[in-house]
């Protein structure tokens, strides 16, 4: 049963013993004094229950170190943790469709968006003669886009949904800011491409003129002619108007000219009427050069003497462009060449000023190449009234 259990227990353990054993052996051996002393004594005294004893305790004393190494081995072993590198998922990337992959078919047509105040149903039968007119020009396929929401709109030139779009000035400018669209065509509204604004007084309210009707030219620069303005109080139109609020606001902001609070007075004909009046407002702004609100029919109607008694003390240079074409961001080139070209052939055509004119529900006289550089002063002015060109999408 011992040579069972002996069998069983680890080798390495045993030897480790009879090693301790035999060394305590060995240690009273060579102790000669205290063995000899051992030796002598039993030998005296001849009693084998003494020897019994010693060799009983030096038995138990092995017997103890072989228990201490079967305890050793029966302790409950633990389980080796092993640092296991942990693997991080990662998104597999799903193949986006190429939105420039046959661009111009019925499958993926070019789109043409555009902001409008009317109904978009409206607008898609007003412009289907002019997408039909285009297509055929350029053997691509089309698509009119109206917009009823201008922030709908913008976002989505943010996320490329169409390929061109007409835009305002403002409109525009917050899409260059954020580098979405490229201006590449002006249009010719009533005449011009571009139009100005221009300050107006009541003739008694003794300011100087600087503006000659007679030639219809501005005789001083604006910082002579708008510094008589210091303290008075203006009339704007609408705050989103570049020609009745931004402009006039930024001409005065960038020569260091300060005014009372300004009185909104929402449109055009409204700033002659209040002027006309005097208790209202020292001077005020409406558009220029496309015409003149004093002879409306709503102004010569109640006030035919308004053009003798509001007079223009001056009038700025034609720097806010009409309605443009731009084109969204990576549209191929070639798509973006042919779409001008085309533009520009058929506008040039009797039946094409009617049918562009009747699709954007916008007079249009003709298309002129443009970059972005034609909006060089207006960005300067609009920057100078601390104004913020997103806050007024779709002006």
């Amino acid at each position: 049963m011992i040579l069972k259990k002996f069998l069983h227990w680890d080798n390495s353990c045993i030897m480790i013993n009879l090693l301790y054993f035999f060394d305590y052996l060995n240690h009273y051996k060579h102790k000669q004094a205290i063995w000899y002393q051992f030796m002598n004594f039993s030998r005296k005294y001849q009693h084998f229950s003494i020897r019994f004893l010693i060799w009983l305790t030096l038995l138990l004393v092995f017997q103890y170190s072989l228990v201490a190494c079967t305890a050793e081995e029966q302790t409950t072993p633990q389980p080796k943790i092993e640092n296991t590198p942990t693997i991080t998922p990662t998104a597999t990337r799903i193949p986006t469709k190429d939105p420039n992959l046959g661009l111009g078919t019925s499958e993926n047509p070019i789109k043409i968006a555009y902001i409008i105040s009317g109904d978009p149903q409206s607008a898609l039968q007003s412009s289907a003669a002019f997408i039909s007119q285009l297509s055929n020009e350029t053997n691509l396929v089309y698509e009119f886009v109206p917009y009823q929401n201008a922030t709908e709109a913008f976002e989505d030139l943010r996320i490329q949904k169409f390929q061109f779009i007409w835009l305002q000035p403002l409109t525009y400018l917050a899409a260059e800011e954020r580098e979405l669209a490229t201006p590449i065509l002006v249009s010719n509204h009533f005449g011009l491409y571009r139009y100005g604004t221009q300050i107006f007084a009541n003739i008694s309210s003794n300011f100087m003129v600087y503006f000659d009707p007679a030639s219809s030219t501005t005789t001083s620069n604006p910082d002579v002619a708008l510094n008589q303005l210091e303290g008075k109080r203006p009339c704007w139109t609408d705050p989103s108007s570049l020609s009745g609020t931004i402009m006039p606001s930024g001409y005065l902001a960038m020569y260091g000219i300060h005014t009372q609070p300004p009185v909104f007075v929402q449109n055009h004909t409204s700033v002659i009427r209040a002027l006309y009046i005097k208790e209202i407002c020292d001077f005020g702004a409406t558009f220029g050069y496309s015409g003149d609100p004093r002879t409306s029919s709503g102004v010569i109607r109640d006030l035919p003497d308004a053009i003798e008694k509001i007079v223009v003390i001056w009038r700025s240079e034609p720097n806010i462009p009409s309605l443009n074409l731009s084109v969204a961001q990576n549209v191929p080139e070639n798509i973006t060449l042919k779409t001008k070209s085309a533009l520009i052939f058929l506008i040039r055509t009797d039946e094409g000023k009617k049918n562009l004119s009747q699709a954007l529900s916008y007079d249009v006289q003709d298309l002129l190449e443009i970059n972005a550089q034609y909006y060089n002063d207006v960005r300067d002015l609009v920057k100078a009234a601390d104004i913020v060109p997103y806050q007024h999408l779709g002006y």
